[in-house]
């Protein structure tokens, strides 16, 4: 398949960003795919989901790749136990380079620049994103072919949900991105049936979501296990086979594939 890079952004913290780029890029790998994972997060925890618990110098994480001064190959590391899945791995660092780019000319394109000189040879890239819709939230939308949004359920994050469309629209045309990345639709986060403020937000989100065109993918359900797998540094589908959001990891992942084909 031609390489296809996906941003995984959400405007509120909590909403499942980067629970949902560690398990989508397990279920991407269980089908035969290669996936980069790069984490432009501040709080990186991505380290910690993907076991990564041994400290290496901010020159070689993202901070290092996107400075100014940094022209090596990608720095990756490979995620324990899994086939295809190498991690550039995230910094408290990437607050103050944030800072940076507002200096640096084109700084909206400093990523995708990097990707085109230095080509990763994955078949996916993931880009898990910080929540603060700064220049590094443009930065991954500038990259990306692709925006994936998850979206816990919640009035707060429902409101948030058409600023943040909006803002990727005033981007993509501010930008004159050629083509704008498409977004991919919501994926549902912490779905619990059984609160009825729950399924009152679920029946918002279809209508926001069918009025904004945007596709509903699976819900994934509410589980202590997944913080559990998470802290063990496993996706849901190696710590917990049969747990009932596997399938629905798993279904998120068809889905995606069917989508970018």
């Amino acid at each position: 398949m031609k390489q296809t890079t996906i941003a995984v952004l959400s405007n509120s913290g909590g909403a499942g960003k980067s629970t949902l780029v560690r398990n989508l890029a397990y279920e991407l790998d269980r089908s035969g795919l290669q996936v980069a994972l790069l984490d432009l997060d501040p709080q990186h925890n991505l380290d910690l989901f993907c076991g990564l618990d041994v400290e290496i110098p901010m020159i070689d994480t993202i901070v290092g790749m996107l400075g100014e001064k940094y022209d090596r190959d990608w720095h990756l590391v490979p995620v324990p136990n899994e086939k295809n899945i190498h991690v550039c791995r995230g910094h408290l660092g990437m607050a103050e380079l944030q800072n940076e780019f507002v200096a640096r000319r084109g700084s909206e394109h400093i990523l995708a620049n990097k990707l085109k000189k230095k080509p990763l040879g994955h078949d996916v890239i993931l880009i898990d994103c910080p929540a603060t819709l700064g220049k590094i939230c443009e930065n991954a939308v500038v990259a990306a072919d692709y925006v994936l949004i998850p979206l816990i359920l919640q009035d707060k994050a429902l409101t948030g949900l058409d600023g943040l469309l909006n803002w990727l629209k005033y981007l993509s045309d501010d930008l004159n991105l050629q083509p704008a990345p498409q977004v991919l639709g919501i994926v549902p986060y912490a779905y619990n049936e059984k609160s009825q403020t729950h399924r009152q937000c679920m029946e918002q989100l279809k209508f926001v979501a069918a009025r904004a065109r945007l596709r509903m993918f699976e819900t994934i359900d509410n589980s202590l296990e997944i913080m559990n797998a998470n802290g063990n540094g496993l996706a849901i589908g190696k710590f917990r086979p049969v747990h009932k959001t596997v399938e629905q990891f798993r279904n998120v992942c068809q889905q995606l594939l069917q989508t970018i084909g």
